[in-house]
């Protein structure tokens, strides 16, 4: 077994002693990061010799086996001469520790001392070892055994549960958060609590709502999580369920009663809202309530619909809204919230919320927004908090003192610390008043709250150990019936969980039968704490209870499953609901969230094609082209069809397939490259003929259609024969978005042709069907396309406000920017040539940069006509000619002609 430099990561053996070897890090020239590249090595060493040990003992009849010890300290360096030869060695009490502890290490172990371990905590696994004699210590030490590394150090990201110590240092803080509630009698005001974890933000709030009178106004409560982000609106989740006082455990049947109650009070009952209710909640929908919606209408309905719960709440009682965590805020949550704090009524609504310095949310500015950003807490108001959890009027100055100067005015911290003395025997109460032991207090508290967690989990006997292992598996808040069934515990693990609690580390919910992990590090300490294997073995047993438990609506656990079959390593039941949560998210328009699972699924796949049929990966692909379609990522989106192609047309045909090579074919348009999109458009509509659906027929024919546009436009009779056999396919689907996307091809091709009345017709009914179906993509396509009729028919006024309206409308990018291109075209061309001019350049410049190519032709034309009308007459029609050129060349025959008109229209009288 070899290993070289490069691999100990800069360590150096100095010495061979007998049977044992001395490597120094940091040696001869000094490393920041010593001790953490001598548990790299360690770890390496370890593993080279555990993979070669079973050669070594079938050639030799031994099994070697090392211990590692590791200390950090001060050496002298120096040559020490033995006899005739001389030695480069390090001498000192770090050297001679290391050594003692590494006696004390099991075979194939690597235990650390307490000084490394300080340095390395939290970036690297290690178990406690217990308080060892060492030979020339006074005072027992403290190892740890490394058992791995993590990829960074976590942050303490947990904000003060309620707790048993006074509110201390927060009394201003709550006079102005019910000076807002005051304000916010009649108008809409938002409290935004701002601290790092740990400094009482929940607290504060907590606080401040038992202040709340119990009559006359409504909470209402949600909070987010970090795994939770992937979860579109769950605090609203949360927000939905108090409101119609949704209990857990109550079966489809009772929510939905409730729900169609709860509406009817609120004057908004009707089918398709207790649909989108249901929706929201990952519940059966009862069959046509969500008729004709596609996901995208779905996530603005539900938007829509949340806002206008809120407004009726409001009209019955002035109401408070906690929103706790919005670092951790979902994107779609996040939007509500924009249009929720920005509403213009007079709305009795208090909004309060909690964040973290490092998000600002986007309506930081507005004039109904107070930030409180929480201070640390001074050391008199810390020690108050120190006393109480000692249960003690007054504390010896000195150690008041020393705790005060850890935490740092964190009342978490103090709380903790306090904790961590009293449970040691370090800090007793006494008749005479509190004692402690001075050099204990002094050598045992740890330097972070992360090492003082994870030492107070080590305390635990090994069952309670290891029953709250598995509970970290679940997560910070886990059921007690699912513990059981995945630790097959013969006891009740209620009453064992209730045995736990004088340890503070778990505590019951007070409004479920759940538990909670006191501070999240705390669960983190634990799940760190278990191998690998164990870990991945509990993983699936939580995975597969819970899809036992919710066998009848998956799609409500789909993240929840996804997580744990993930951790699992379970790649098939991992893929299976990584890509239905991504549909779950993008079917409410929650495209971050979906893309995340998207991808997920889509490394899983990649990496073991067997886990997954070729028919669940068309469609799961199907999906996923269809989120880059809808936000226009063209270049993305071709690179991975690209990629996949083969493996799902090898499939056969499928629907998925027609609607794959339909976003590819689109977005092979979109980037200019159009003999490839019509080739692609061609297999899309030949793959729809074999099938023979209607949906499959519509979305083939009409890609073909659309390519065709640019290079080989159908004679008029057969595209009127495509008409009227689009229109009656994609009736009988009910697909809002094929409805759109076919009566879009139509009057595109109308435009193409120069036929502006029946172009005219068509387009009005894309605006039409974006009104009906509440779709602010057909709005914004059908205003557009009316733009463009407008040009061609030289009314620049029309256009001008189409434009407008189109541009304050457009929820994307590339509509938006379509909306900036008319506007500069109808500005010049009505004369206004410098405020034109400038629009268009920045148009060109949003479809370079996101290689919508395709739209630049028309905006490099508009440029030129701009240019002559500006003056440059010559340098007008050389870019007009140029512009000719190009599309003649790329094939696109009618753009090439209307250019073609453009220089005898600007020819100076």
């Amino acid at each position: 077994m070899s290993i070289n430099s490069e691999e100990v990561h800069g360590g150096v053996v100095k010495s061979f002693t007998g049977d044992g070897v001395m490597a120094l890090f940091g040696v001869p020239v000094a490393l920041e990061d010593a001790p953490l590249r001598a548990c790299h090595a360690a770890l390496l060493i370890q593993r080279r010799l555990a993979a070669t040990a079973p050669a070594i003992a079938t050639k030799h009849g031994l099994s070697p086996q090392l211990r590692i010890g590791i200390n950090t300290g001060p050496v002298i360096v120096g040559q020490v001469q033995s006899g005739e030869s001389t030695s480069v060695t390090a001498l000192g009490d770090a050297v001679n520790l290391a050594s003692r502890i590494q006696a004390l290490c099991p075979p194939g172990g690597v235990v650390l001392s307490e000084a490394t371990h300080r340095l390395v905590q939290g970036i690297v696994e290690s178990q406690a070892a217990g308080a060892h004699e060492i030979k020339g210590k006074a005072e027992r030490q403290r190892i740890y055994r490394l058992t791995g590394l993590r990829q960074g150090a976590m942050r303490f990201d947990v904000a003060l549960s309620r707790g048993l110590t006074p509110c201390v240092g927060r009394l201003a803080e709550i006079k102005l958060l019910e000076q807002c509630l005051k304000e916010a009698a009649s108008r809409v005001r938002v409290a935004d609590l701002v601290g790092e974890a740990g400094i009482g933000k929940s607290r504060l709030i907590y606080e401040f709502r038992n202040r709340i009178p119990d009559k006359g106004i409504f909470n209402l409560a949600g909070s987010c999580s970090e795994n939770g982000q992937q979860t579109a609106f769950l605090p609203f989740i949360e927000v939905v369920r108090g409101s119609f006082r949704i209990s857990a455990g109550e079966d489809e049947g009772q929510i939905a009663s409730k729900l169609e109650k709860g509406l009817t009070v609120l004057g908004l009952a009707s089918e398709q809202n207790l649909g989108l209710l249901l929706n929201l909640l990952s519940l059966s929908v009862p069959e046509g309530a969500l008729k004709g919606l596609d996901g995208v209408l779905i996530g603005l309905r539900t938007r829509d619909l949340l806002l206008r719960l809120l407004q009726a709440r409001c009209q019955l009682t002035p109401v408070v809204l906690v929103l706790e965590d919005l670092h951790w805020a979902d994107s779609a949550s996040e939007e509500l919230l924009i249009r929720l704090v920005s509403h213009e009524d007079s709305l009795p609504l208090l909004i309060l919320h909690s964040r973290r310095p490092e998000y600002r949310p986007p309506w930081i500015k507005q004039s109904n927004t107070t930030t409180f950003a929480l201070e640390p807490l001074s050391p008199a108001e810390t020690s108050q908090i120190v006393g109480a959890r000692f249960r003690a009027t007054e504390l010896p100055m000195a150690l008041s003192k020393l705790i005060t100067d850890k935490a740092e005015g964190n009342p978490l911290f103090a709380e903790e610390i306090a904790s961590y003395l009293a449970e040691r025997g370090a800090v007793r109460s006494a008749a005479s008043g509190v004692i402690y032991e001075e050099g204990a207090v002094a050598t045992t508290l740890p330097s972070s709250l992360r090492s003082l967690l994870t030492a107070r989990v080590d305390q635990l006997a090994p069952n309670d150990r290891t029953l709250l292992q598995a509970a970290s598996v679940i997560g910070r808040r886990f059921a007690p019936d699912v513990l059981a069934a995945v630790v097959g515990a013969d006891v009740q693990i209620f009453a064992r969980l209730s045995a736990i609690g004088p340890l503070d580390v778990v505590h019951p919910d007070d409004k479920t039968e759940d538990f909670i992990f006191k501070h999240v590090l705390v669960r983190d300490a634990l799940y760190d704490s278990l191998l690998s294997g164990p870990r991945k073995q509990l993983h699936l047993s939580v995975a597969d209870e819970i899809e036992r438990r919710s066998a009848h609506r998956l799609t409500e656990v789909a993240e929840t499953l996804a997580y744990h079959y993930g951790c699992a390593e379970s790649a098939v039941k991992a893929f299976r609901y990584f890509a239905m949560a991504a549909r779950k998210s993008l079917d409410i328009y929650a495209l971050e969230e979906a893309e995340r699972h998207f991808r997920r699924a889509l490394e899983l796949a990649e990496a073991d094609p067997g886990c997954v049929s070729d028919s669940e990966f068309t469609n799961m692909l199907a999906g996923f082209t269809r989120l880059l379609n809808l936000e226009a990522r063209v270049k993305e989106l071709t690179e991975l069809v690209e990629r996949l192609l083969p493996r799902i047309e090898a499939a056969g045909d499928s629907g998925d397939l027609v609607l794959v090579l339909h976003h590819f074919s689109w977005a092979l348009l979109t980037r200019a490259q159009f003999k490839a999109a019509h080739e692609i458009s061609r297999r899309s509509m030949e793959a729809a003929k074999r099938l023979g659906d209607s949906c499959s027929l519509a979305y083939g024919q009409s890609s073909f259609v659309h390519t065709s546009i640019i290079l080989s436009p159908l004679p008029l009779d057969s595209f009127e024969t495509f008409v009227r056999n689009a229109l009656q396919l994609s009736d009988r689907t009910g697909d809002s978005y094929l409805r759109t996307w076919v009566l879009f091809t139509i009057a595109w091709d109308y435009i193409n042709r120069g036929l502006t009345r029946e172009a005219r017709s068509y387009a009005e009914r894309v605006l039409d069907a974006g009104r009906a179906y509440g779709d602010p993509r057909g709005f914004a396509v059908g205003l557009w396309l009316l733009g463009w009729v407008d040009i061609v028919e030289e009314r620049y006024q029309e256009a001008t406000s189409r434009a407008d309206e189109c541009i304050r409308a457009a929820l994307t990018p590339l509509d938006r920017s379509v909306g900036i291109q008319i506007k500069g075209l109808a500005l010049a061309l009505s004369g206004k040539v410098e405020e034109g001019a400038a629009l268009l350049r920045e148009a060109r410049s949003g479809f370079l940069a996101n290689d919508w190519r395709f739209n630049l032709a028309g905006t490099d034309l508009a440029l030129s006509v701009a240019t002559v009308l500006g003056g440059a007459f010559s340098q007008g029609i050389r870019l007009c000619e140029k512009c000719i050129r190009e599309q003649e060349a790329a094939g696109y025959k009618s753009a090439a002609d209307w250019a073609l008109t453009l220089p005898h229209r600007l020819n100076p009288v």
